[in-house]
Protein backbone atom coordinates (compact mmCIF):
# COMPACT_ATOMS: atom_id res chain seq x y z
CA UNK A 1 0.00 0.00 0.00
CA UNK A 2 1.72 3.16 -1.26
CA UNK A 3 1.91 6.05 1.71
CA UNK A 4 3.47 9.73 0.10
CA UNK A 5 6.11 10.67 2.13
CA UNK A 6 4.82 14.70 1.84
CA UNK A 7 1.12 14.16 2.56
CA UNK A 8 1.10 10.55 4.59
CA UNK A 9 -1.64 9.50 2.88
CA UNK A 10 -2.41 6.06 0.86
CA UNK A 11 -3.00 5.90 -2.77
CA UNK A 12 -3.67 3.35 -5.24
CA UNK A 13 0.45 2.67 -7.14
CA UNK A 14 -1.30 4.46 -10.19
CA UNK A 15 -1.55 7.64 -8.44
CA UNK A 16 2.46 7.32 -6.97
CA UNK A 17 5.92 7.96 -8.43
CA UNK A 18 9.33 6.83 -7.21
CA UNK A 19 11.34 9.92 -6.74
CA UNK A 20 14.73 10.69 -5.08
CA UNK A 21 14.70 13.16 -1.80
CA UNK A 22 17.59 13.35 0.29
CA UNK A 23 18.91 10.77 -1.89
CA UNK A 24 16.56 8.41 -0.61
CA UNK A 25 14.38 6.60 -3.04
CA UNK A 26 10.80 7.55 -2.23
CA UNK A 27 7.17 6.96 -3.23
CA UNK A 28 5.21 10.71 -3.49
CA UNK A 29 1.67 10.82 -4.39
CA UNK A 30 1.21 12.41 -8.04
CA UNK A 31 -0.60 15.58 -6.21
CA UNK A 32 2.36 15.92 -4.40
CA UNK A 33 4.58 15.58 -7.36
CA UNK A 34 3.09 18.35 -9.45
CA UNK A 35 1.97 20.30 -5.92
CA UNK A 36 -1.49 20.69 -7.17
CA UNK A 37 -4.54 19.33 -5.27
CA UNK A 38 -6.75 18.89 -8.32
CA UNK A 39 -5.29 16.33 -11.40
CA UNK A 40 -7.32 16.27 -15.16
CA UNK A 41 -7.45 12.34 -16.22
CA UNK A 42 -7.78 12.20 -19.91
CA UNK A 43 -7.58 9.52 -22.66
CA UNK A 44 -4.74 8.74 -25.00
CA UNK A 45 -6.33 11.48 -27.37
CA UNK A 46 -6.07 13.61 -24.90
CA UNK A 47 -9.84 13.74 -24.10
CA UNK A 48 -11.08 14.80 -20.55
CA UNK A 49 -12.27 11.66 -18.44
CA UNK A 50 -12.68 12.95 -14.88
CA UNK A 51 -10.93 15.71 -12.46
CA UNK A 52 -9.57 13.60 -9.60
CA UNK A 53 -8.99 15.54 -6.14
CA UNK A 54 -6.33 14.34 -3.93
CA UNK A 55 -8.82 13.31 -0.73
CA UNK A 56 -11.28 11.75 -3.74
CA UNK A 57 -8.52 9.60 -4.67
CA UNK A 58 -7.12 8.50 -1.58
CA UNK A 59 -11.14 8.18 0.21
CA UNK A 60 -11.47 5.85 -3.03
CA UNK A 61 -8.68 3.63 -2.53
CA UNK A 62 -9.23 2.92 1.22
CA UNK A 63 -12.89 2.08 0.47
CA UNK A 64 -11.14 -0.75 -2.27
CA UNK A 65 -9.31 -1.43 0.25
CA UNK A 66 -11.21 -2.20 2.88
CA UNK A 67 -13.81 -4.12 0.20
CA UNK A 68 -11.07 -6.11 -0.98
CA UNK A 69 -10.56 -7.27 2.90
CA UNK A 70 -14.63 -8.69 3.33
CA UNK A 71 -13.86 -11.25 0.20
CA UNK A 72 -14.03 -14.24 1.63
CA UNK A 73 -10.69 -15.63 0.15
CA UNK A 74 -8.85 -12.34 0.74
CA UNK A 75 -10.38 -12.51 4.38
CA UNK A 76 -9.45 -16.09 4.67
CA UNK A 77 -5.50 -14.96 3.94
CA UNK A 78 -5.60 -12.13 5.89
CA UNK A 79 -6.60 -14.30 9.45
CA UNK A 80 -3.67 -16.73 8.01
CA UNK A 81 -1.14 -14.21 7.83
CA UNK A 82 -1.93 -12.90 11.36
CA UNK A 83 -2.18 -16.15 12.68
CA UNK A 84 1.81 -16.19 12.03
Amino acid sequence: MPRCVKCYKDFHPDWCVETVIRGDKVIVCCFCHVEKDILTVTDKDGNLLENVSKDQANVKYRKYLEDLSRQPKIAEILVKAEKK
